[in-house]
């Protein structure tokens, strides 16, 4: 009976889900655009408000509702995950049954939009100045199909392999998919355009395609850029079936190269509906593929893949000093020149890392300026073979914001999601001291109490779906004056909350959420006089325990202003 119900719940939740999701979409957008009118006087504000109280006290107001925001991102994405794992495993029972509203959460949104909106008419008051120019904005721009040779240094062999492996016919006839698979900055686009302009490859193709996809991957879309690119002539509102016809007439029988470069897709139903449009050319057509994922690299179909590797210090110094000095010039220059030897070291042999800090130095001849450079404290953070450190430690690489600070960026937040292979966190990350937000999800392999060296000055702390957690990490209390928010999800291992957690003195707004293995919560919750937001969801006997006014542990948490439970 209980498991008839809670099916009947569940449907009519999706139901709700189905008929809001777009108003939430539209919602988020909005908020969005709301928010991004506030972030553009921000380093104005902040730089005048030490000449009005009133500014202080309206950066206040901002910061709150930042986290606010905040906050409603990760509840949606936690329902987007629960929703995963329910479909994923199959049935639903009352253990996957979730207490999210669609429409209560539409109204949450648009009372932040609110709150947003009369803060920027406030604003008004300030004769605040958009700073855009002095934001760190990146952006993964669109690539295209040309690289000189001698731009590019120490792939030779790389290059042989991929030619080697598009000169061979394919024995069964399909179009066989070969990746290029590499971390952020590694060169794995610079490896592509140099195989795409190689002549054996021109001769040997009929048709060269170039296709840049980055994260939106949509049939129609990739569909329509493939045709325009074998000189289709294609409109706005061309429909899909027009789109298929066209492109497999323009590829019937021609031998055709296509490069699907910076994939992130892995909806391999997507690449499927593609491919299909695909097997129309002449047998020993080929595609290849650039992509950071391996997971990726799988789904696009079973195939050869190239895993490529970091530069040797000899090529990347030959790179580095390429970018930062006219040709010839180094040899003016030979303390410049053995300080980059040291930085190139540090960069971990990514060509991206080395040719930015090269173009950094160019026409620098001062030592003082690449000493900066060699001594920034963002290289104490421990490097890893398989790490994407050296690529975004300069280069902000696409998934982490970073404010520009000085000249030395700096990370204001962090998050980790889907590492499939990733069991520690980097190493030296206190010396991160801009760091305010970490989050991690989904990184089952991680151990968070490994190390010793981690943020000090956290104001906000997430972690979901760690199934090897079964303890909040001790180096978290280092932020005991600063944490204002502390969410803990999907953590099934998880059996007890610290005797510590008290300590957390500056906590404000603290979120359990099905953690079934809890029961009991520490003494000295009392203590936590700012906690003014507790939810704990679905969290079995400790959400029993819990229960307002009869539950055992409920004298514990009675004095805080909002009490969510639910079981």
């Amino acid at each position: 009976m209980m498991e008839f119900a809670f099916s009947v719940a569940e449907k009519e939740i999706e139901k709700q889900w189905s008929l809001t999701y777009e108003e939430i979409s539209s919602d988020l957008n909005k908020l969005e655009l709301t928010t991004s009118t506030i972030q553009a006087v921000l380093q104005d504000a902040e730089e005048k408000q030490v000449k009005s109280r009133g500014l202080t006290v309206w950066l206040g107001q901002v910061k709150d509702v930042f986290y606010d925001v905040a906050d409603v991102w990760d509840e949606f994405k936690c329902e987007a995950l629960r929703r995963q794992v329910v479909e994923t495993h199959g049935s639903i029972d009352s253990a996957s049954y979730t207490s999210f509203n669609p429409r209560d959460f539409s109204h949450k949104i648009k009372v932040i939009k609110e709150r947003f909106e009369e803060i920027a008419k406030v604003r008004a008051q300030f004769h605040l100045v958009e700073r855009l120019d002095d934001r760190l904005i990146v952006q993964r721009e669109m690539t295209h199909s040309f690289v000189h040779d001698s731009d590019v240094v120490g792939r030779d062999e790389d290059k042989e392999k991929i030619i080697d492996l598009l000169m061979h016919p394919s024995e069964d006839g399909t179009v066989p998919v070969i990746s290029i698979v590499g971390i952020g900055g590694m060169g794995k686009t610079t490896l592509a355009q140099w195989v795409y302009n190689d002549e054996r490859v021109a001769k040997n193709f009929a048709s060269r395609i170039w296709v840049c996809v980055s994260e939106e991957f949509t049939v129609l879309k990739l569909a329509k850029e493939i045709l325009k690119f074998a000189g289709g002539e294609i409109s706005e509102n061309m429909s899909m079936d027009k789109v298929q016809a066209t492109l497999r007439s323009y590829l019937k029988e021609k031998r055709f190269f296509i490069v699907l470069d910076d994939v992130w897709n892995e909806d391999r139903n997507k690449w499927i509906g593609l491919k299909k449009l695909l097997i129309e050319g002449a047998n020993g057509s080929k595609i290849v593929v650039t992509t950071r994922s391996h997971k990726v690299a799988r789904v696009m179909a079973p195939g050869p893949i190239h895993e490529l590797i970091g530069l040797p210090e000899d090529d990347c110094l030959v790179l580095f000093l390429k970018w930062a000095f006219v040709e010839g010039e180094e040899k003016q220059y030979p303390k410049l020149v053995e300080i980059g030897k040291q930085i190139v070291k540090k960069c971990s042999g990514v060509p991206l890392a080395v040719r930015t800090l090269g173009s950094l130095l160019y026409s620098k001849t001062e030592e003082r300026d690449w000493i900066s450079i060699r001594d920034n404290e963002i290289w104490k953070l421990e490097q890893k073979e398989d790490d994407i450190l050296p690529a975004f430690k300069h280069l902000a690489a696409a998934r982490f914001k970073i404010f520009n600070v000085g000249g030395v960026a700096k990370f204001n937040w962090l998050g980790f999601s889907d590492c499939e292979s990733l069991i520690s966190l980097p190493q030296g990350l206190k010396h991160l001291t801009a760091l305010e937000s970490l989050g991690i999800w989904r990184c089952e392999k991680i151990n968070l109490m490994e190390g010793e060296d981690y943020p000090t000055r956290l104001r906000s702390f997430r972690i979901s779906f760690l199934r090897k957690l079964v303890a909040l990490p001790q180096w978290l209390i280092q932020s005991a004056t600063t944490l204002q928010f502390l969410q803990i999800e999907w953590c099934v291992n998880l059996a007890a909350l610290p005797e510590w957690l008290p300590n957390l003195t500056s906590l404000q707004k603290l979120q359990i959420r099905y953690c079934r293995k809890l029961s009991y919560l520490p003494e000295g919750m009392g203590r936590l006089t700012a906690l003014r937001d507790l939810t704990i969801d679905d969290c079995g006997k400790l959400s029993k325990n819990c229960e307002r006014e009869v539950g055992v542990e409920w004298p514990k948490i009675k004095h805080i202003p909002q009490i969510d439970i639910i079981q």
